[in-house]
């Protein structure tokens, strides 16, 4: 196993215990983790995961934990990266080894044959994603427009429920480059 996927998985778990996320009482208004790395032939996935305690007060109800993913690939370009990957794809893992479904890949290009009422839906999930990155105080991504409907980076609100969730990011064409993966816990 790639001794950055390790890492990666360790840093999340180390910045979940120590923000608090298994003390609802301790109340973190953020919780973040990101990283860089490079996709290519010899490191085709980058993997981080996050544990999501179980709710221990069920008077505060608080799960399932919703969190901001991002991963960040042409965006990059904006701050001086030579070389980021056109193309990041997620695949997210419950702790049962299921693959769970995106309902909106907000920041896939918006395909002329969809309709426009997924069109406008998407629209309106990217909106609210960037409103959510403005809370965070996170840098801007763009999101796809029915106007602009080109955008690479990967962004979206995922309510996730008490458990281990692995992400798994790639390439979707195989091609390599920088990546810039987010997760910022939203306060319920």
């Amino acid at each position: 196993m790639n001794i950055r996927r390790i890492l990666l998985v360790c840093a999340a778990l180390l910045a979940a215990s120590l923000f608090g996320q298994n003390n609802p009482d301790a109340n973190p208004p953020m919780l973040n983790l990101s990283t860089r790395t490079t996709i290519s032939a010899d490191n085709p996935e980058a993997i981080v995961g996050i544990a999501i305690p179980e709710n221990p007060d069920p008077e505060r109800p608080w799960y399932p934990k919703n969190v901001l993913l991002r991963v960040i690939g042409p965006g990059l370009s904006e701050f001086g990266v030579a070389n980021p990957l056109d193309d990041p794809q997620v695949v997210h893992f419950t702790q049962d080894g299921e693959e769970q479904a995106w309902t909106y890949n907000v920041t896939k290009p918006i395909n002329p044959e969809e309709t426009l009422d997924t069109a406008e839906a998407r629209a309106a999930v990217g909106s609210s994603v960037a409103a959510a990155a403005a809370y965070l105080g996170a840098f801007a991504v763009a999101v796809p427009t029915l106007e602009a409907p080109e955008v690479g980076d990967f962004s979206l609100v995922v309510p996730l429920p008490p458990g281990n969730h692995t992400f798994v990011v790639s390439s979707e064409s195989g091609a390599s480059g920088d990546i810039l993966i987010e997760l910022y816990s939203l306060h319920n």
